[in-house]
């Protein structure tokens, strides 16, 4: 079966998945200031490496913890995509170290597959990112830029979206134009923090 994780990292998002052949990816990996959470829940499943990291943005509490998790043996073992561009933070600077020559800016429409050559695969795809065209990607609003991922297997589809903004009265309504590139999903992780 397909697993995935929703990790308590208090603020922000950790969520693990694994795949039924076992391969892992982690979408965003918490607060900086709250690490022990993640960290715990990675060693007690023996995860010494995780295939693949997808950041959605360059928020602290959604990047914080990569570093800690290297510094326990737990490392990204083939490629950490994300948006793109760069941030201006101590902990932005943290997760690019990090991850090193493993760092990759992923595109819109890009899918990742899990389980290759299996009956059924897992795909990770990324619907959109950077605004999708209706928030700059140099604007200062970091959670619109998020990149939205959409986990399939079968006829299951999640929705993985980080902080990706809807409102309209900001000017930053971006969750309209990604809703129908996202179509229907049996589950939603719902943007920004509920």
């Amino acid at each position: 079966k397909l697993q995935i994780h929703h990790i308590d990292v208090g603020q922000g998002d950790g969520i693990l998945l694994i795949s039924p052949l076992g391969q892992t990816a982690l979408f965003d990996d918490g607060e900086y200031t709250n690490c022990t959470g993640i960290k715990t829940y990675l060693q007690g499943r023996g995860i010494t490496t995780v295939d693949y990291h997808f950041c959605t943005h360059y928020h602290a509490d959604h990047i914080g913890c990569i570093d800690d998790l290297a510094a326990i043996g737990i490392t990204i073992g083939t490629t950490g995509y994300d948006r793109g561009y760069s941030y201006s933070s101590a902990t932005y600077t943290a997760y690019v170290n990090t991850l090193g020559a493993k760092r990759v800016t992923i595109a819109k429409g890009q899918t990742i597959t899990l389980d290759a050559g299996a009956a059924n695969p897992v795909l990770i795809k990324c619907v959109d990112l950077n605004g999708a065209g209706v928030y700059s990607p140099s604007g200062s609003d970091e959670n619109a830029k998020s990149a939205v991922y959409k986990v399939t297997y079968g006829a299951f589809d999640e929705a993985l979206g980080g902080d990706l903004t809807g409102s309209t009265t900001s000017g930053n309504d971006v969750e309209t134009t990604v809703g129908p590139e996202m179509g229907d999903v049996e589950v939603y992780k719902v943007h920004h923090h509920g």
